[in-house]
């Protein structure tokens, strides 16, 4: 009889013949054996559940489904999830690959730990499957908690939590994930591993692509609710609205004086937190990162000057060694998918 706690693995697709056999080959080679692959096929006019089929065939620990017409991500999210019988849920996307060892790693820490989620960082690849960025996600329970404010602080399909009653919100067509986890946070500590668990593929039909307008709306609904969590002070969709569109995602540029009044007002915004629930150290140095790589980035020189002279230089100059570094990361994964 096995022992080990079950995992369900849940996983929705939908026109992904391209990788899904990259994808589903590489839950099947985990080297922790005791799950369930619920696999959901949202409506594809490709081959897709033919291959799932034919993989189902050999290996009976995958599970499908199949509707005749697409419902969504969240939707079929949650239908896995009320089909689920593991102790333990992980999420999978049909164009992504985890390495053999995640489920390993990820369980190893759940059973030992008083934590609810654990995730984990990714090396994002291209279509050819090159790797052209590693990601730098917050670790520790607080850090997470605080970076959620501004950005989602987990990659879904890095992401394994103890079963429980909480579903997907169905409202949100995307960042449901992020709305989630603020749910989450209520529940129990998270956590994310430095390890990389994942290969996160990225191209113009990944939703983060192709849905980025709504995926915006969708941030600034769940940064506000978050925040009056957080904050006895109102937050205006305006404003939220107005850092997503500059700071965060550098769709609009601002002048010196724009900037400026936005970073005092987001400063304001800061001081007004609970500084039980969050870390405010970590919280100040998200705030000037962004600002300044903004600035940076926009050649905002007059407040880029301002505020490295008007705040303690150690601090600055972490935030600055923090974008350097981070710059020389990219560089060096862009010619290493240059010549590989």
């Amino acid at each position: 009889m096995n022992k080990k706690p079950k995992i369900s693995v849940i996983m929705a697709t939908r026109n992904s013949e391209m990788f899904v056999d990259f994808s589903v080959q590489s839950i099947v080679d985990q080297t922790y054996d005791n799950f369930e692959f619920l696999i959901i096929d949202d409506g594809s006019s490709d081959n897709t559940f033919k291959l799932l089929e034919e993989h189902s065939r050999i290996d009976r620990r995958i599970i499908l489904f199949k509707n005749k017409k697409s419902v969504g991500l969240t939707k079929c999210l949650n239908f896995l999830l009320k089909k689920s019988t593991g102790n333990f849920v992980a999420r999978m996307d049909s164009d992504d690959i985890s390495f053999k060892d995640r489920f390993q790693k990820q369980i190893n820490f759940l059973k030992e730990k008083e934590y609810f989620l654990v995730g984990g960082n990714a090396l994002r690849i291209d279509l050819n499957g090159n790797v052209f960025h590693k990601t730098n996600v917050p670790l520790d329970n607080k850090q997470i908690k605080t970076h959620a404010i501004f950005e989602n602080p987990f990659i879904h399909p890095s992401i394994m939590f103890k079963k429980n009653d909480i579903l997907y919100n169905e409202k949100f067509q995307t960042t449901q994930d992020w709305e989630m986890y603020i749910q989450i946070f209520k529940k129990g500590k998270v956590k994310n591993l430095s390890d990389f668990l994942i290969k996160q593929r990225i191209h113009s039909k990944s939703m983060s692509s192709s849905k980025r307008s709504l995926q915006i709306e969708n941030s600034i609904k769940v940064q506000k609710s978050y925040l009056k969590d957080l904050s006895s002070k109102h937050i205006s969709s305006p404003f939220l609205k107005k850092l997503n569109r500059t700071i965060l995602n550098h769709k609009e540029k601002l002048s010196n004086n724009e900037i400026n009044q936005l970073f005092k007002e987001t400063i304001e915004i800061s001081r007004q937190i609970d500084d039980s629930k969050i870390d405010n150290i970590y919280l100040k140095k998200i705030i000037y990162i962004r600002f300044l790589k903004f600035a940076l980035k926009f050649k905002l020189i007059k407040f880029f000057i301002s505020i490295f002279f008007s705040n303690k230089v150690y601090t600055i100059t972490l935030v600055l060694i923090y974008i350097i570094l981070e710059q020389l990361n990219s560089i060096k994964f862009r010619l290493f998918r240059k010549f590989v």
